[in-house]
């Protein structure tokens, strides 16, 4: 599984990159992040997730979310940055044309329920049009945190 292997690598130094900035002085001190990776190699969606970021597939209509957020409420577990490295969940996903995969911080899905995520994500004709509009509804929904979105939708798989 090359496409495992390059995820799990890129995700450790981004591990290595933040914790190294979080335990110099200076501005990032302390630091830390969550992080939800998505690398796609012929028809398997590879993802490495930290974190309260979440990763989202729409099939045929039904929202699933691919990723189990780390922590209840404002706490959250594990991050990148403070602690031991951690190079968070894994899980791969058999992908096929027409599925729409959608990346979140919390800003955004903790401000916007399945539901609407499904809509917008469906309703959209391409992928920046999704991201776009997560984004815009979050917003409108008054989040206070940043909200950020990525979409990717899938014409061929294998």
């Amino acid at each position: 599984a090359a496409g495992e292997a390059l995820l799990r690598e890129a995700f450790l130094n981004a591990a290595r990159a933040v914790q190294g900035e979080s335990r110099r002085s200076g501005p990032h001190r302390g630091m830390c992040t969550t992080l939800t990776a998505a690398l796609f190699d012929g028809a398997a969606l590879h993802l490495r997730h930290v974190g309260d970021c979440r990763a989202y597939l729409l099939r045929g209509g039904f929202l699933e979310r691919l990723t189990r957020d780390h922590g209840a409420g404002a706490r959250v577990d594990r991050v990148l940055g403070w602690g031991p490295l951690d190079l968070g969940d894994a899980r791969c996903v058999a992908v096929a044309a027409g599925d729409r995969l959608l990346l979140t911080s919390d800003g955004a899905h903790g401000v916007l329920d399945g539901a609407e995520l499904a809509r917008i994500l469906g309703a959209a004709t391409d992928p920046d049009q999704a991201a776009r509009g997560v984004v815009d509804a979050a917003l409108r929904a008054s989040s206070l945190d940043n909200a950020t979105a990525v979409a990717v939708f899938f014409s061929q798989a294998g």
